[in-house]
């Protein structure tokens, strides 16, 4: 079948009709997870309720996985709904889930953009980068006791949200960061861990998802950030370093810090004030912010707390300019300066962030006392 005629059929049985569309002939995704095939193909996963489960008590019922290949992504949901007898409806899913093999694929810009623009997905679903099979992990994910599936997706990035170890993105916002003159997107970094994973050497907040010591049956971390440059995956941000950039984009509550020997709240009070000089070959940004910081216990070293952090930033702006990538906005407060589009293109923003000279300058406030 073409794939022109594929993409028809598949627009048209994602999103229903006559009796079809009944919410009891309609498989309502709750995660949809892409990995890319062995050939250049792709497989489609989706996890939706079982057909037994009970309106009202779903988190008592089973989830069903079904997966399907094709050649691209129209092709494997043209499949996928082919083999689900209900009508595939992805309006409602919470998270898309995508492999790092895909998302550091050059064709993943593309499927980003197709999948966002058919199919009437909810671009408000959280985007999800892991390590492995994308699958294997979305059947990894079990619903609290009292709560649905959905609404465990949900409160568990609400949770890790508040503690700044992920950032908050969505499918929408990083789709339309990805296709924007003026900054790039993050995604979520997740793994599959073992069953017991032992202590990595280093300490929590520098590890990624998937090498936190823990153990028991919650094998699914989110930790970290993913870093894409021209819609691609280029790099990798740590639980830690993923807080010092919602610190720098104004994301996310209070969030608990290892600093100075102590345990602190740590979050931005008022606007982040960045002046920017375009006079020189390479730009040149003093970044100024007041940081909120609480004591959990105890007192602390506000000196060192605020060379600890500044070091952090020093050493989060230095890896993002090795690796090209502005997912601080910066960019977007360049362009401010350009008259016109084209004339913001012309300067070369993405050349000339790599060697620019960032320079924070923080004042710390202490609260709760």
């Amino acid at each position: 079948m073409k794939r022109g005629l594929a993409l028809v059929l598949a627009a048209a049985l994602l999103a229903g009709c006559s009796e079809a569309a009944q919410v009891e002939g309609q498989a309502f995704v709750v995660s949809l997870a892409l990995d890319q095939g062995e050939e250049g193909g792709m497989t489609v996963s989706i996890q939706y309720p079982s057909y037994g489960g009970k309106v009202g008590d779903e988190d008592k019922s089973d989830y069903l996985i079904s997966s399907a290949s094709g050649a691209d992504f129209a092709s494997a949901m043209y499949a996928l709904n082919a083999a689900v007898p209900r009508t595939v409806n992805l309006t409602q899913i919470k998270s898309l889930i995508v492999s790092e093999t895909l998302a550091s694929a050059g064709g993943f810009p593309g499927l980003l953009r197709e999948i966002k623009l058919s199919g009437r997905i909810n671009g408000e679903a959280y985007l999800v980068v892991t390590a492995g099979s994308a699958r294997d992990f979305m059947a990894q994910q079990k619903p609290l006791i009292g709560l649905r599936l959905s609404d465990t997706i949900v409160t568990a990035m609400k949770r890790y949200g508040q503690l700044g170890g992920i950032p908050q993105t969505t499918v929408s916002e990083t789709f339309y960061a990805a296709n924007s003159f003026y900054e790039d997107p993050v995604a979520i970094l997740a793994a599959t861990a073992e069953e017991e994973t032992p202590a990595p050497g280093k300490s929590a907040e520098d590890a990624e998802a998937g090498q936190l010591a823990r153990s028991g049956e919650n094998r699914d971390e989110y930790f970290g950030a993913a870093l894409f440059r021209g819609g691609v995956m280029a790099g990798k941000l740590s639980g830690g370093e993923t807080q010092l950039l919602n610190l720098v984009r104004g994301d996310g509550e209070s969030m608990p810090m290892k600093l100075g020997g102590a345990t602190l709240f740590v979050s931005r009070r008022g606007p982040l004030n960045a002046v920017i000089d375009l006079s020189g070959e390479a730009p040149r940004i003093d970044v100024a912010f007041v940081v909120a910081v609480e004591a959990a216990s105890g007192g602390f070293d506000e000196n060192l707390a605020l060379s600890e952090l500044t070091a952090g930033l020093n050493d989060l702006t230095a890896l993002c300019q090795r690796l090209a990538v502005d997912p601080f906005g910066y960019g977007r407060r360049a362009a401010a300066r350009f008259a016109t589009i084209g004339d913001w293109l012309a300067y070369g923003w993405r050349s000339r962030f790599p060697r620019a000279a960032v320079v924070y300058s923080l004042t710390l406030r202490r609260t709760g006392v």
